[in-house]
């Protein structure tokens, strides 16, 4: 699979930190949270590749991290 820039960033940012908040990685690709939080969802989703760390539902301070394995 081929992934845009701003989805290598992403990727990028949590392999070298181990995981992030939806602010940080807007942040760090400079683009709006709902873009960040879609790549986040087809991360999860479609590649299982990312999983979300919180129980709650909607928590804006969730973090992302690779899947371990």
């Amino acid at each position: 699979m081929s992934y845009n820039d701003t989805q290598k960033k992403i990727l990028q940012h949590l392999f070298y930190h181990n995981q992030a908040t939806i602010s940080e990685l807007v942040e760090v690709t400079g683009i709006n949270d709902k873009t960040v939080r879609l790549y986040l969802n087809q991360f999860i989703d479609n590649e299982k590749v990312i999983d979300r760390l919180s129980d709650k539902q909607r928590d804006k301070n969730a973090k992302y991290a690779f899947k371990k394995l």
